[in-house]
């Protein structure tokens, strides 16, 4: 107990608030799920590499029809519990009902590749130290910050600087359009250091400012992205609709900076792996995976039978984040192998941004279906 230091809730009257809006993240989120459905057919479900077998486990979702919104109303509920808990100041219990609502939640997004996200990531980051580590307030706001600095990085590009990484452009000047693409990273690495400020203007109007940009990315977007970011963003500005909720100006505690750097460390790892982890998705498994780019690629996969050789089409994919990541593709070759043990499949994936005129090799394994399920972790290796 002393490593989860609940008696910060007593002397932090603000981190019982705040556990409610985390709550309430979940909440928002299977309310979403709820509204659009199931992201695939069952047999069609993209797996995350670490997990080759969700069509499996999806099966069962198809045999239970009812299972998945009992999953749905199970998130909320667990989550409803922990707003209860905290609201008669029982922050133990609170915490282990949060818990309980993010593993259920987890459970769901590993079910699809089509559920990666920050949207997803940023809570589960935020969530999990909430309730481990002490320094509560400290850990949550340099991480919050941290995130739109790491987003911000990866935004200074040719592809998002002028516009061409939008998927859904809004209906305004196109000039006006590429100066707001500049200003978002701008935003993002500098104005968000504000939020730390001891100078409530200053915190002011970078709260200001994140609201107008979450505001407007609504449009480009959807509501979840946005909608997440606000709850989040509670924590700073709670603080400045009651006095009582505000703490003294300190420096950020030591944890809370060793804390950051290794949060910050961990944004490079995709570099370890690819030279452009804009154009493949498993690298950006242990950082934010934000869109930075819209890619666009060309798939060849070659059905090997005995001496018969033919070529399949790539699955059409509607999510433009993801469409290109091979572990998309990967999710394809594994449905072929698995309905005829007598194949084989070769292939590649070619894959440029929008404003590169060559395609790269994102991809090329060949005898795919002797590899088994490793064949997953080829991208990455």
């Amino acid at each position: 107990m002393k490593f989860l230091n609940l008696s910060e809730f007593k002397t932090d009257p603000l981190l019982s608030v705040y556990g409610q809006f985390l709550a309430a993240i979940s909440i928002f989120t299977a309310g979403y799920w709820a509204y659009l459905g199931e992201p695939s057919a069952v047999e069609q479900m993209r797996c995350f590499a670490q997990m080759p077998f969700c069509v499996e486990f999806n099966s069962i979702y198809q045999s239970w029809p009812m299972l998945a919104p009992t999953h749905l109303v199970l998130i909320a509920v667990l989550a409803l519990f922990s707003i209860f808990a905290f609201r008669a100041e029982r922050p133990g219990t609170a915490c282990a009902w949060l818990v309980g609502s993010l593993m259920v939640k987890t459970i769901w997004i590993i079910r699809s590749y089509e559920y990666m996200g920050n949207f997803h990531y940023m809570p589960l980051i935020m969530t999990l130290v909430f309730v481990f580590f002490p320094h509560r307030r400290a850990n949550c706001s340099l991480l919050l910050v941290l995130f739109y600095v790491s987003a911000g990085l990866l935004k200074f590009n040719p592809e998002w600087t002028t516009g061409a990484a939008l998927y859904n452009i809004p209906e305004m000047n196109l000039k006006l359009l590429a100066d707001l693409t500049l200003l978002v990273p701008t935003l993002e690495v500098s104005v968000s250091w504000l939020l730390l400020s001891s100078n409530a203007w200053w915190r002011r109007i970078a709260l200001a400012s994140f609201f107008v940009f979450h505001a407007f990315s609504w449009l480009i977007v959807g509501a979840l992205y946005p909608g997440v970011m606000f709850l989040l963003l509670s924590l700073f500005f709670l603080p400045e609709i009651k006095k009582s909720w505000r703490l003294p100006n300190a420096p950020l505690p030591k944890a809370s900076l060793i804390l950051g750097s290794l949060f910050l460390l961990l944004q490079f790892t995709p570099y370890i792996f690819a030279i452009d982890p804009a154009l493949t998705g498993l690298p950006r498994t242990f950082s934010l995976n934000m869109f930075d780019a819209k890619t666009e690629c060309v798939a060849r996969i070659e059905v090997v039978k005995g001496r018969e050789t033919r070529h399949v089409p790539r699955d059409f994919l509607e999510a433009t984040r993801i469409h290109c990541d091979p572990i998309v593709l990967f999710s394809q070759v594994r449905r072929i192998c698995a309905l005829d043990s007598e194949v084989e499949v070769n292939l590649e994936l070619w894959s440029r941004r929008q404003t590169s005129l060559d395609f790269t090799l994102a991809t090329q394994v060949g005898r795919a279906c002797s590899l088994g399920r490793a064949f997953y972790w080829k991208e990455l290796f």
